[in-house]
């Protein structure tokens, strides 16, 4: 059995609608939705630049006016 993986972003409509636009010039109509249904790499850069990550740190900072 073999298995095909697609996201929920990827909605082969708005991929159309996409090359529609591309097609007739009318860029101007294009959403992020379009984006991201017809661009796996750039949904994933996306998503990787809105994750929190941990940063390291050696210092603590002191904040002016936290009197303990």
């Amino acid at each position: 059995m073999q298995y095909w993986y697609q996201s929920n972003a990827e909605d082969q409509q708005l991929v159309s609608e996409l090359e529609d636009y591309f097609m007739q010039g009318k860029l101007s109509l294009t959403t992020l939705a379009h984006v991201f249904a017809a661009s796996p790499t750039i949904r994933k850069d996306v998503v990787n630049k809105l994750k929190v990550q941990r940063i390291e740190t050696n210092e603590y900072e002191v904040v002016p006016g936290a009197d303990l």
